[in-house]
Order: structure tokens, then sequence, then C-alpha cells
């Protein structure tokens, strides 16, 4: 499908390759989850070859947990209470700051993600480089 250059404003273009960014971020640690636990189980098995060990071992190992980053739909609750807390409104530095003096184990990244989403979906405003609770409508 050829997109027609002249109907998406500079905004939208800039929206959608922050996407594409994002969701290329997401699969690159996504697969340095999976490399490194597939190190992590090959130095296992060379360990018990090398020991004479017979492979039933294995099934009573402990066994090794996907660690991969956390995604921001878990993070966006979070953050949406932390901005509706604050009418006069955070700047991105103070929510991070606000969700780690909750004891909130978030990324930074991942909270500006999130804010940015929760933007995108009218959740929360956008002004002077701070963000709102969404006014109630009348």
């Amino acid at each position: 499908m050829v997109e027609n250059k002249s109907t998406s404003s500079p905004r939208e273009e800039l929206v959608r390759l922050l996407e594409k960014r994002e969701q290329a971020a997401y699969e690159r640690g996504l697969r340095e989850g999976i490399d490194r636990t597939e190190r992590e189980w090959v130095a296992r098995l060379r360990n018990f070859i090398e020991h004479g060990q017979s492979l039933h071992v294995l099934r009573s190992a402990k066994p090794i947990t996907l660690q991969v980053r956390t995604r921001p739909a878990k993070a966006k609750a979070a953050v949406l209470a932390v901005v509706n807390e604050h009418p006069a409104g955070l700047s991105g530095a103070e929510v991070v700051h606000a969700l780690s003096s909750k004891g909130e184990d978030i990324p930074e990244r991942t909270i500006r993600t999130s804010l940015r989403r929760l933007w995108k979906s009218d959740q929360i405003e956008k002004r002077d480089k701070r963000w709102f609770p969404v006014k109630p409508e009348k």
C-alpha cells in the first residue's frame, strides 16, 4: 500500500516513526532476553556433560525465567493514577519521581512511553511540557 504523504501531517508521521522505533526496541529487548536464556541453558548443559551427570538432573533443576522489560501497558495504570492525583500538572521528571517515591519499580523510559500513550488516547493532557488529568466534560 502506497501512502500519500500529502494526507498525513508531520505530527502523524512523527507518531508513526516513534511507534516503529518503540516496537523495534521492544523486539530487540525480547530477542536479548531469549538469547540470554539460551546462553544460560547451553552453559548449564555443558556443565552437566563435563561433570558426567545425566540429563535427568535437568528435570529437577531450578527453571530459568525469561527476563524481559516490563511492557508499558502494565505501567499505564500507575502513571495515570499519579497524573490524576496532581491536578496542577507534573513534568515527566516529576512523574518519574512520584512513582519511585511510591515504591514503583518502573523504568523511566517505560513511564515516558506510558505518558505518551495515555496522551495519544486522550486519557491525559499535555500543556507547556507538563502532564495534566483530563478535565471532566460539563
